[in-house]
């Protein structure tokens, strides 16, 4: 039996990766991760073993063997090589799709999420609207 094909998403914060993998996760040959942001390669970042393969693996329980694998973890996107490195050796043939944003967009997107989510007291949002 072939191995299974994977395809990870990283980005940096409002470029939309929830959309991509909500949408990619919609097509038959996905088979989307139990959870969208599994942090699986996470600990390289700071230097720590990652989890055995069998933690992977089971956030794809039940997928198709044909199946593409999807994960979409944005913060892999600051991992530098050795985040990179970690993904190459786990999942060798695995691709990483990137997603950016123009930064004065994506400020602006963030500022208004937190907005909604009253993380800013409402004098502050006045002042700033202008």
């Amino acid at each position: 039996m072939a191995e299974p094909s994977y395809a990870i998403i990283a980005g940096v914060n409002k470029a939309g990766t929830s959309s991509l993998f909500v949408s990619l996760s919609q097509h038959p040959s996905i088979a989307p991760s139990a959870i969208k942001e599994t942090r699986y390669f996470s600990p390289a970042r700071y230097g720590r073993p990652l989890e055995p393969a069998s933690v992977w693996e089971e956030y794809f329980a039940g997928a198709p063997s044909e199946a593409v694998r999807l994960e979409a973890t944005p913060s892999y996107v600051y991992g530098t090589t050795a985040v990179a490195t970690c993904i190459n050796d786990r999942l060798p043939e695995s691709k990483v799709i990137v997603a950016l944003r123009e930064p004065v967009a994506r400020a602006i997107s963030f500022f208004e999420y937190q907005k909604v989510r009253l993380r800013f007291p409402p004098e502050h949002c006045r002042a700033l609207a202008g």
